[in-house]
C-alpha cells in the first residue's frame, strides 16, 4: 500500500503528549532527538535510538484503532507502516501491550480468536474510551 493510499493520519502520525510533558522536557534542556512523555521498557531499550520510532509507532497504532474495528497483527502492522519504517506483526504486538499500560495511557485493546483459524487473534480498541472528537467515523 502506498502512503497516498492511507490517508494523511496514518503517515503523518504525530507524538501527541501534554502540555505540562512538554514544558517539563524543554525546562530540562530536552534532547532534540529524544521526544518527551514516558520511556519504553526493556532492556535493551536505548532512549536515544529507540525512543523517536517507538513513539511514532506507537501513535500510529493509536490512531488506526481509534475506529474500534477489529483487525489481525497483520492488518495493523501493513496498515501503520510506512517508507523506510516498517512495523513487523512482533513491534505491532509490543506497542499494543504498550498501549493497555498506565503511562501510555491505560486504553483498553479488547482480543478474539479468529472462528475457524488456528492461532489468530484479532483486536480493537473500543470507540467508548476516546473523547468524541477524538472518535474516527
Amino acid at each position: 500500500m502506498r502512503d497516498s493510499d492511507r490517508g494523511s493520519s496514518t503517515a503523518a502520525a504525530v507524538l501527541t503528549i501534554d502540555q505540562a510533558t512538554y514544558k517539563a522536557w524543554e525546562e530540562s534542556g530536552g534532547d532534540p532527538l529524544v521526544p518527551p512523555g514516558p520511556d519504553f521498557d526493556g532492556e535493551t531499550y536505548d532512549p536515544a535510538q529507540d525512543k523517536l520510532r517507538l513513539a511514532t509507532q506507537l501513535d500510529r497504532v493509536r490512531e488506526l484503532m481509534r475506529d474500534g474495528k477489529w483487525r489481525t497483527l497483520a492488518e495493523i502492522s501493513a496498515a501503520v507502516s510506512v517508507p523506510g519504517a516498517p512495523s513487523p506483526e512482533a513491534s505491532t504486538s509490543a506497542r499494543l501491550r504498550d498501549l493497555r499500560k498506565p503511562k501510555f495511557g491505560a486504553y483498553t485493546v479488547e482480543r478474539r480468536r479468529v472462528a475457524r483459524a488456528r492461532g489468530l487473534w484479532e483486536y480493537r480498541m473500543p470507540r467508548w474510551q476516546f473523547r468524541p472528537h477524538e472518535v474516527k467515523p
